[in-house]
């Protein structure tokens, strides 16, 4: 065998030795989110984009000012989650782990395509959504 077939078999077996581990790690991080927050509070007016697309992660949700999102003009998932094509994500906006939702006399809600207004919750790369309290 010569020394460039020695290299090659090498070469080959170090790249499948790095997709592997590659793979393996981030399937153990791709679905796991931490504990969710007792409340998120929008106080402040929210446009996004141009500001970056928020993934919320609370029990309730409170608006109580302008609170606009659009996940397809963002080129982000909607919430984190598929539903893309070339980048544009065609779903509504949803939250994680979050059973109420209140908007107040001050808030006003904008979404395009819309919101999504269930309790998505995730654990060991599964995604299950039920209705909101």
């Amino acid at each position: 065998m010569s020394t460039g077939q020695v290299n090659l078999r090498i070469g080959r077996t170090f790249m499948k030795r790095v997709f592997w581990m590659s793979f393996v790690t981030l399937a153990g991080v791709g679905g796991a989110l931490p504990a969710p927050v007792d409340i998120y509070i929008n106080s402040i007016a929210l446009t996004a984009p141009p500001a970056t697309l928020p993934t919320i992660n609370a029990t309730s949700f409170v608006n109580q000012s302008t609170f606009s999102v659009s996940p397809g003009l963002s080129g982000l998932p909607s919430g984190g989650f598929g539903g893309t094509i070339f980048g544009t994500s065609f779903l509504p906006y949803e939250t994680y782990n979050t059973r109420y939702f209140t908007n107040e006399a001050s808030g006003i809600m904008i979404g395009s395509p819309g919101f999504r207004f269930l309790t998505t919750k995730i654990a060991k790369n599964t995604k299950t959504r039920v209705p909101a309290d």
